[in-house]
């Protein structure tokens, strides 16, 4: 996980570092060529080399939040919680968390056909999926990737089930280690390379999901691991989901962005402000203080977790006034959640939007609820 995020988070900062020290340097040109009388000045870098800096490092930091985004699958290893669930979506976390080791062995392909959602646990099959994904690279000798290959494929199995295949080039295993492959400390790695604990776990949580894994190998032709999971109550096939334009407000509205974290304030009121009215405040105290001023907000943008009067306070005391405020929260979360904040935002009907965001993702949230504000007009 550290090699995963460390990876990113070094060209951002060393982009970034090259950033400010290119916009120094033009400020000074700048400022020398004013003293001077120049209307023209011979840049020591361009805006476009800035500006591909940035770029990159913005695709680095996007990088990261994926990372931490994608944690939230094992972050509850105490509790199981089965729901109707996207299998791409827990795929796609542990091909993302296995991409270090994946990408020096095998060519990754993946098939994700159309099927109905699971009812499953997230995180369980996070685990299982990352499992599958890492035993199957390890299976592949190093250094000769584009000679081999991982597949996993999504597919509708028999009424009322979907499968995913998890297939490899790689060794293959001989009938001996096959029919032992799911026993419990079965291992054929070296000593201290592993516990063989792995896929017998994987086993056991897909059984208790109601499903069940099963494997076929031959020696030298590689192997394909399949899950098969029931699928969710009142199921119907996810479909890849189009990508929409944000829809951006066409007149300018008046916003109120409350969040404990100067910085991220900041920054919300230079991405609002550059077409509507902000006013920014960074604790529950005065953010009570300006919604009862009686000023007209189009849309709060309000931090969930705060010291003190929380942003879940701030919702509940405006809610109970009854003047329609609260149903123009959006709430932006951290992704660390108290039991309360946890039921509250299932209980909720406002939009959310996780940190680190994005700037479409803000302008689309507020263009959803100025449409929804002028469709009420």
């Amino acid at each position: 996980m550290g090699h995963e995020i460390n990876n990113p988070l070094t060209y951002v900062m060393a982009n970034l570092a090259s950033a400010m020290e290119s916009v120094s340097r033009l400020g000074a040109e700048l400022t020398r060529a004013g003293e001077r009388g120049l209307s023209s000045v011979a840049w020591p870098v361009t805006l476009q080399d800035t500006e591909a800096l940035l770029k990159e490092a913005q695709e680095g930091a996007m990088r990261v939040r994926n990372i931490v985004r994608d944690l939230k699958f094992i972050s509850r290893q105490d509790e199981e919680r089965r729901e109707a669930v996207d299998v791409r979506q827990p795929l796609d976390f542990s091909i993302n968390m296995a991409a270090s080791q994946l990408r020096h062995r095998a060519r990754l392909i993946k098939k994700y056909d159309s099927v109905p959602l699971v009812f499953a646990d997230g995180s369980r099959l996070g685990q299982v999926f990352l499992n599958l994904l890492v035993n199957a690279a390890q299976a592949i000798p190093e250094g000769n990737a584009e000679e081999h290959h991982i597949t996993v494929w999504v597919r509708a199995g028999p009424p009322g089930s979907v499968l995913v295949d998890v297939s490899d080039s790689g060794c293959g295993m001989a009938p001996a280690v096959l029919s032992r492959v799911f026993d419990p400390f079965f291992t054929t790695k070296p000593v201290g390379k592993g516990t063989g604990l792995g896929l017998s776990i994987c086993h056991s949580l897909i059984r208790k999901l109601g499903g069940d894994i099963t494997v076929r190998s031959e020696l030298g032709q590689g192997t394909t691991f399949t899950v098969t999971l029931p699928t969710a109550p009142d199921a119907v096939p996810t479909q890849a989901a189009p990508v929409a334009p944000a829809p951006h407000a066409e007149r300018r509205g008046q916003v109120l962005v409350i969040d404990d974290e100067p910085a991220v304030g900041r920054s919300l009121a230079r991405i609002i402000g550059m077409r509507h009215r902000v006013t920014v405040v960074n604790n529950g105290e005065d953010a009570l203080a300006v919604l009862t001023s009686g000023a007209p907000f189009d849309a709060v943008f309000c931090d969930l977790m705060m010291p003190g009067i929380s942003g879940m306070d701030v919702y509940e005391r405006v809610r109970e006034r009854g003047d329609g405020i609260a149903e123009r929260f959006i709430f932006i979360t951290g992704g660390s959640y108290t039991t309360r904040a946890r039921q509250f935002l299932e209980r909720v009907p406002n939009l959310q939007i996780e940190k680190p965001f994005d700037v479409e993702s803000i302008h689309q949230g507020l263009g959803q609820l100025l449409g929804a504000s002028r469709g009420s007009e």
